[in-house]
């Protein structure tokens, strides 16, 4: 994933009076950079362009956007996918999705582009559970626990004879959203 955005910095008055600046680039050239665009008049992000799916606004500081674009450079592509999954479902709010991520309360798939493919991911996950073959012999004994195991049945062999789509469905009106771009989907669940 390109870890890059290019940002046209301009005056407020006259937005089109400016520079584009890629970043990350390093923080003393960028001081250095802006403090000549400056030159007395108030300053804004005009314009930007990024692969990212980030959200920068116009009064964002240019020095606290190049941080924090530098800053996802250090995550292996997984976690930087995780990361932006959920920076995206909070709305792009960083201190929002920091605390959400360091909570665990969520449930995070990849390989996930539309409402089938998010069912086929909740499958594979394990998240469907278990059933069970013969009921009856399940009788409160010692031996409780060997006897489940014997008949368990692990839902993601039957898959084929599953509705992915409903089951996708069934997440995404439980509050699961998909990102296309990314393939990921995101969901945030209850304290455990």
């Amino acid at each position: 994933m390109n870890i890059q955005a290019k940002i046209f910095i301009g005056r407020v008055l006259s937005p089109a009076d400016g520079e584009w600046f890629t970043f990350p680039m390093e923080r003393t050239l960028l001081q250095n950079k802006l403090e000549v665009l400056h030159k007395g008049h108030e300053m804004m992000i005009s314009d930007w362009q990024s692969a990212l799916p980030i959200q920068i606004e116009e009064h964002d500081n240019p020095i606290l956007v190049n941080e924090f674009i530098q800053s996802l450079k250090k995550y292996d592509e997984a976690t930087l996918k995780l990361f932006l999954t959920a920076y995206w479902y909070r709305e792009y709010h960083l201190t929002d999705t920091l605390n959400l991520l360091g909570q665990r309360n969520f449930k995070y798939y990849v390989d996930v582009t539309d409402t089938k493919s998010l069912g086929e991911a909740i499958v594979k996950a394990g998240e469907l559970g278990m059933a069970l073959r013969d009921y009856e012999n399940l009788e409160q004994t010692s031996d409780t626990k060997r006897i489940r195991k014997q008949n368990v049945i692990d839902l993601s062999l039957v898959a084929h004879y599953l509705d992915f789509e409903q089951i996708g469905l069934d997440a995404e009106c439980n509050g699961c959203r998909i990102h296309k771009s990314l393939g990921t989907a995101f969901m945030e669940t209850t304290a455990s």
